[in-house]
């Protein structure tokens, strides 16, 4: 009877970067000469950050929100992807008081606001098929290509000065499983 094993090659690592970016990584593809390949499993990792500030301009104090989402797809063989959709700021609320007039040090004082959030997830996909594995197997790599973007929408109701700083990043490890073609024993 067959065992199982398993091999794993360096991950694909998206390195943490400012979004929006479009990156292709590339991992060893299996190779036959090792066994038969029963089942790939992909574990996917994922991170996105915001960190933001705001600085009112406006002679009255005024009420202010910030939406800020993050998708991070990646394409993988086999027409199946990766999609992570992170909230980062979901409609908070603040309020900024009228501005003091510190127009020579920006981002100061009372009339100023920041926040960080980042936000984590972890995907696991599994390839069975045998038409599927036929994608991860042979010579030469398998592509990744990731889609990192933020979006936010700030609101206010009067004049206010914005600066913000978006970052993504993914880590794609996989691990090819396989048993030994049967040999003849003499």
């Amino acid at each position: 009877s067959a065992s199982a094993l398993n091999y794993s090659p360096p991950c694909a690592i998206f390195n943490n970067k400012i979004t929006d970016w479009t990156v292709t990584k590339t991992i060893p593809k299996f190779d036959p000469s090792l066994g038969v390949l029963d089942r790939v499993t992909v574990n996917a990792s994922a991170c996105s950050s915001q960190w933001f500030r705001i600085d009112n301009e406006a002679s009255l104090g005024q009420d202010c929100s910030l939406t800020t989402t993050a998708d991070i797809s990646t394409s993988l063989p086999a027409g199946k992807s990766l999609d992570f959709n992170f909230n980062l700021f979901t409609d908070l609320k603040f309020n900024l008081p009228a501005d003091e007039g510190e127009e020579s040090v920006p981002y100061t004082g009372p009339d100023f606001f920041g926040k960080y959030n980042k936000v984590c997830g972890e995907k696991k996909v599994e390839f069975t098929d045998k038409d599927d594995l036929n994608y991860w197997k042979g010579s030469g790599n398998v592509s990744f290509t990731a889609n990192a973007d933020i979006s936010s929408d700030f609101s206010g109701n009067d004049n206010f000065d914005q600066s913000t700083r978006s970052f993504a990043s993914e880590n794609i490890c996989v691990t090819y499983e396989y048993h030994l073609s049967s040999m003849s024993i003499s």
